[in-house]
């Protein structure tokens, strides 16, 4: 004999799975409907440049800024140090 509990278990998985596939679409469909708008990240939200909400949230998203800032600019010294006198300079006006 099954145990009533067990069904009760599994019938609350099956909801919390479909649950969180219904989450899943709503958060694509709207990251896509952002993209599709010309809202997606790189626009500002509210007049500001820095959208988190919280201190850790907005400590996050400046250490990526400055990661990838960081990374551009090693990007730029490589590519400067194997380039001729002319390229230098049309990288550097470049950058």
């Amino acid at each position: 004999m099954a145990r009533r509990g067990s069904n009760v278990r599994r019938a609350a998985r099956a909801v919390g799975a479909a649950g969180a596939v219904a989450l899943g679409v709503a958060a694509g469909s709207r990251i896509a409907a952002a993209r599709r708008d010309g809202t997606g990240d790189d626009d500002l939200v509210d007049g500001h440049a820095v959208r988190g909400r919280t201190r850790g949230q907005r400590h996050v998203e400046l250490a990526r800024l400055g990661g990838r800032a960081g990374a551009d600019f090693a990007v730029h010294r490589a590519r400067r140090v194997f380039a001729g006198a002319a390229r230098q300079a049309e990288l550097d006006a470049a950058f």
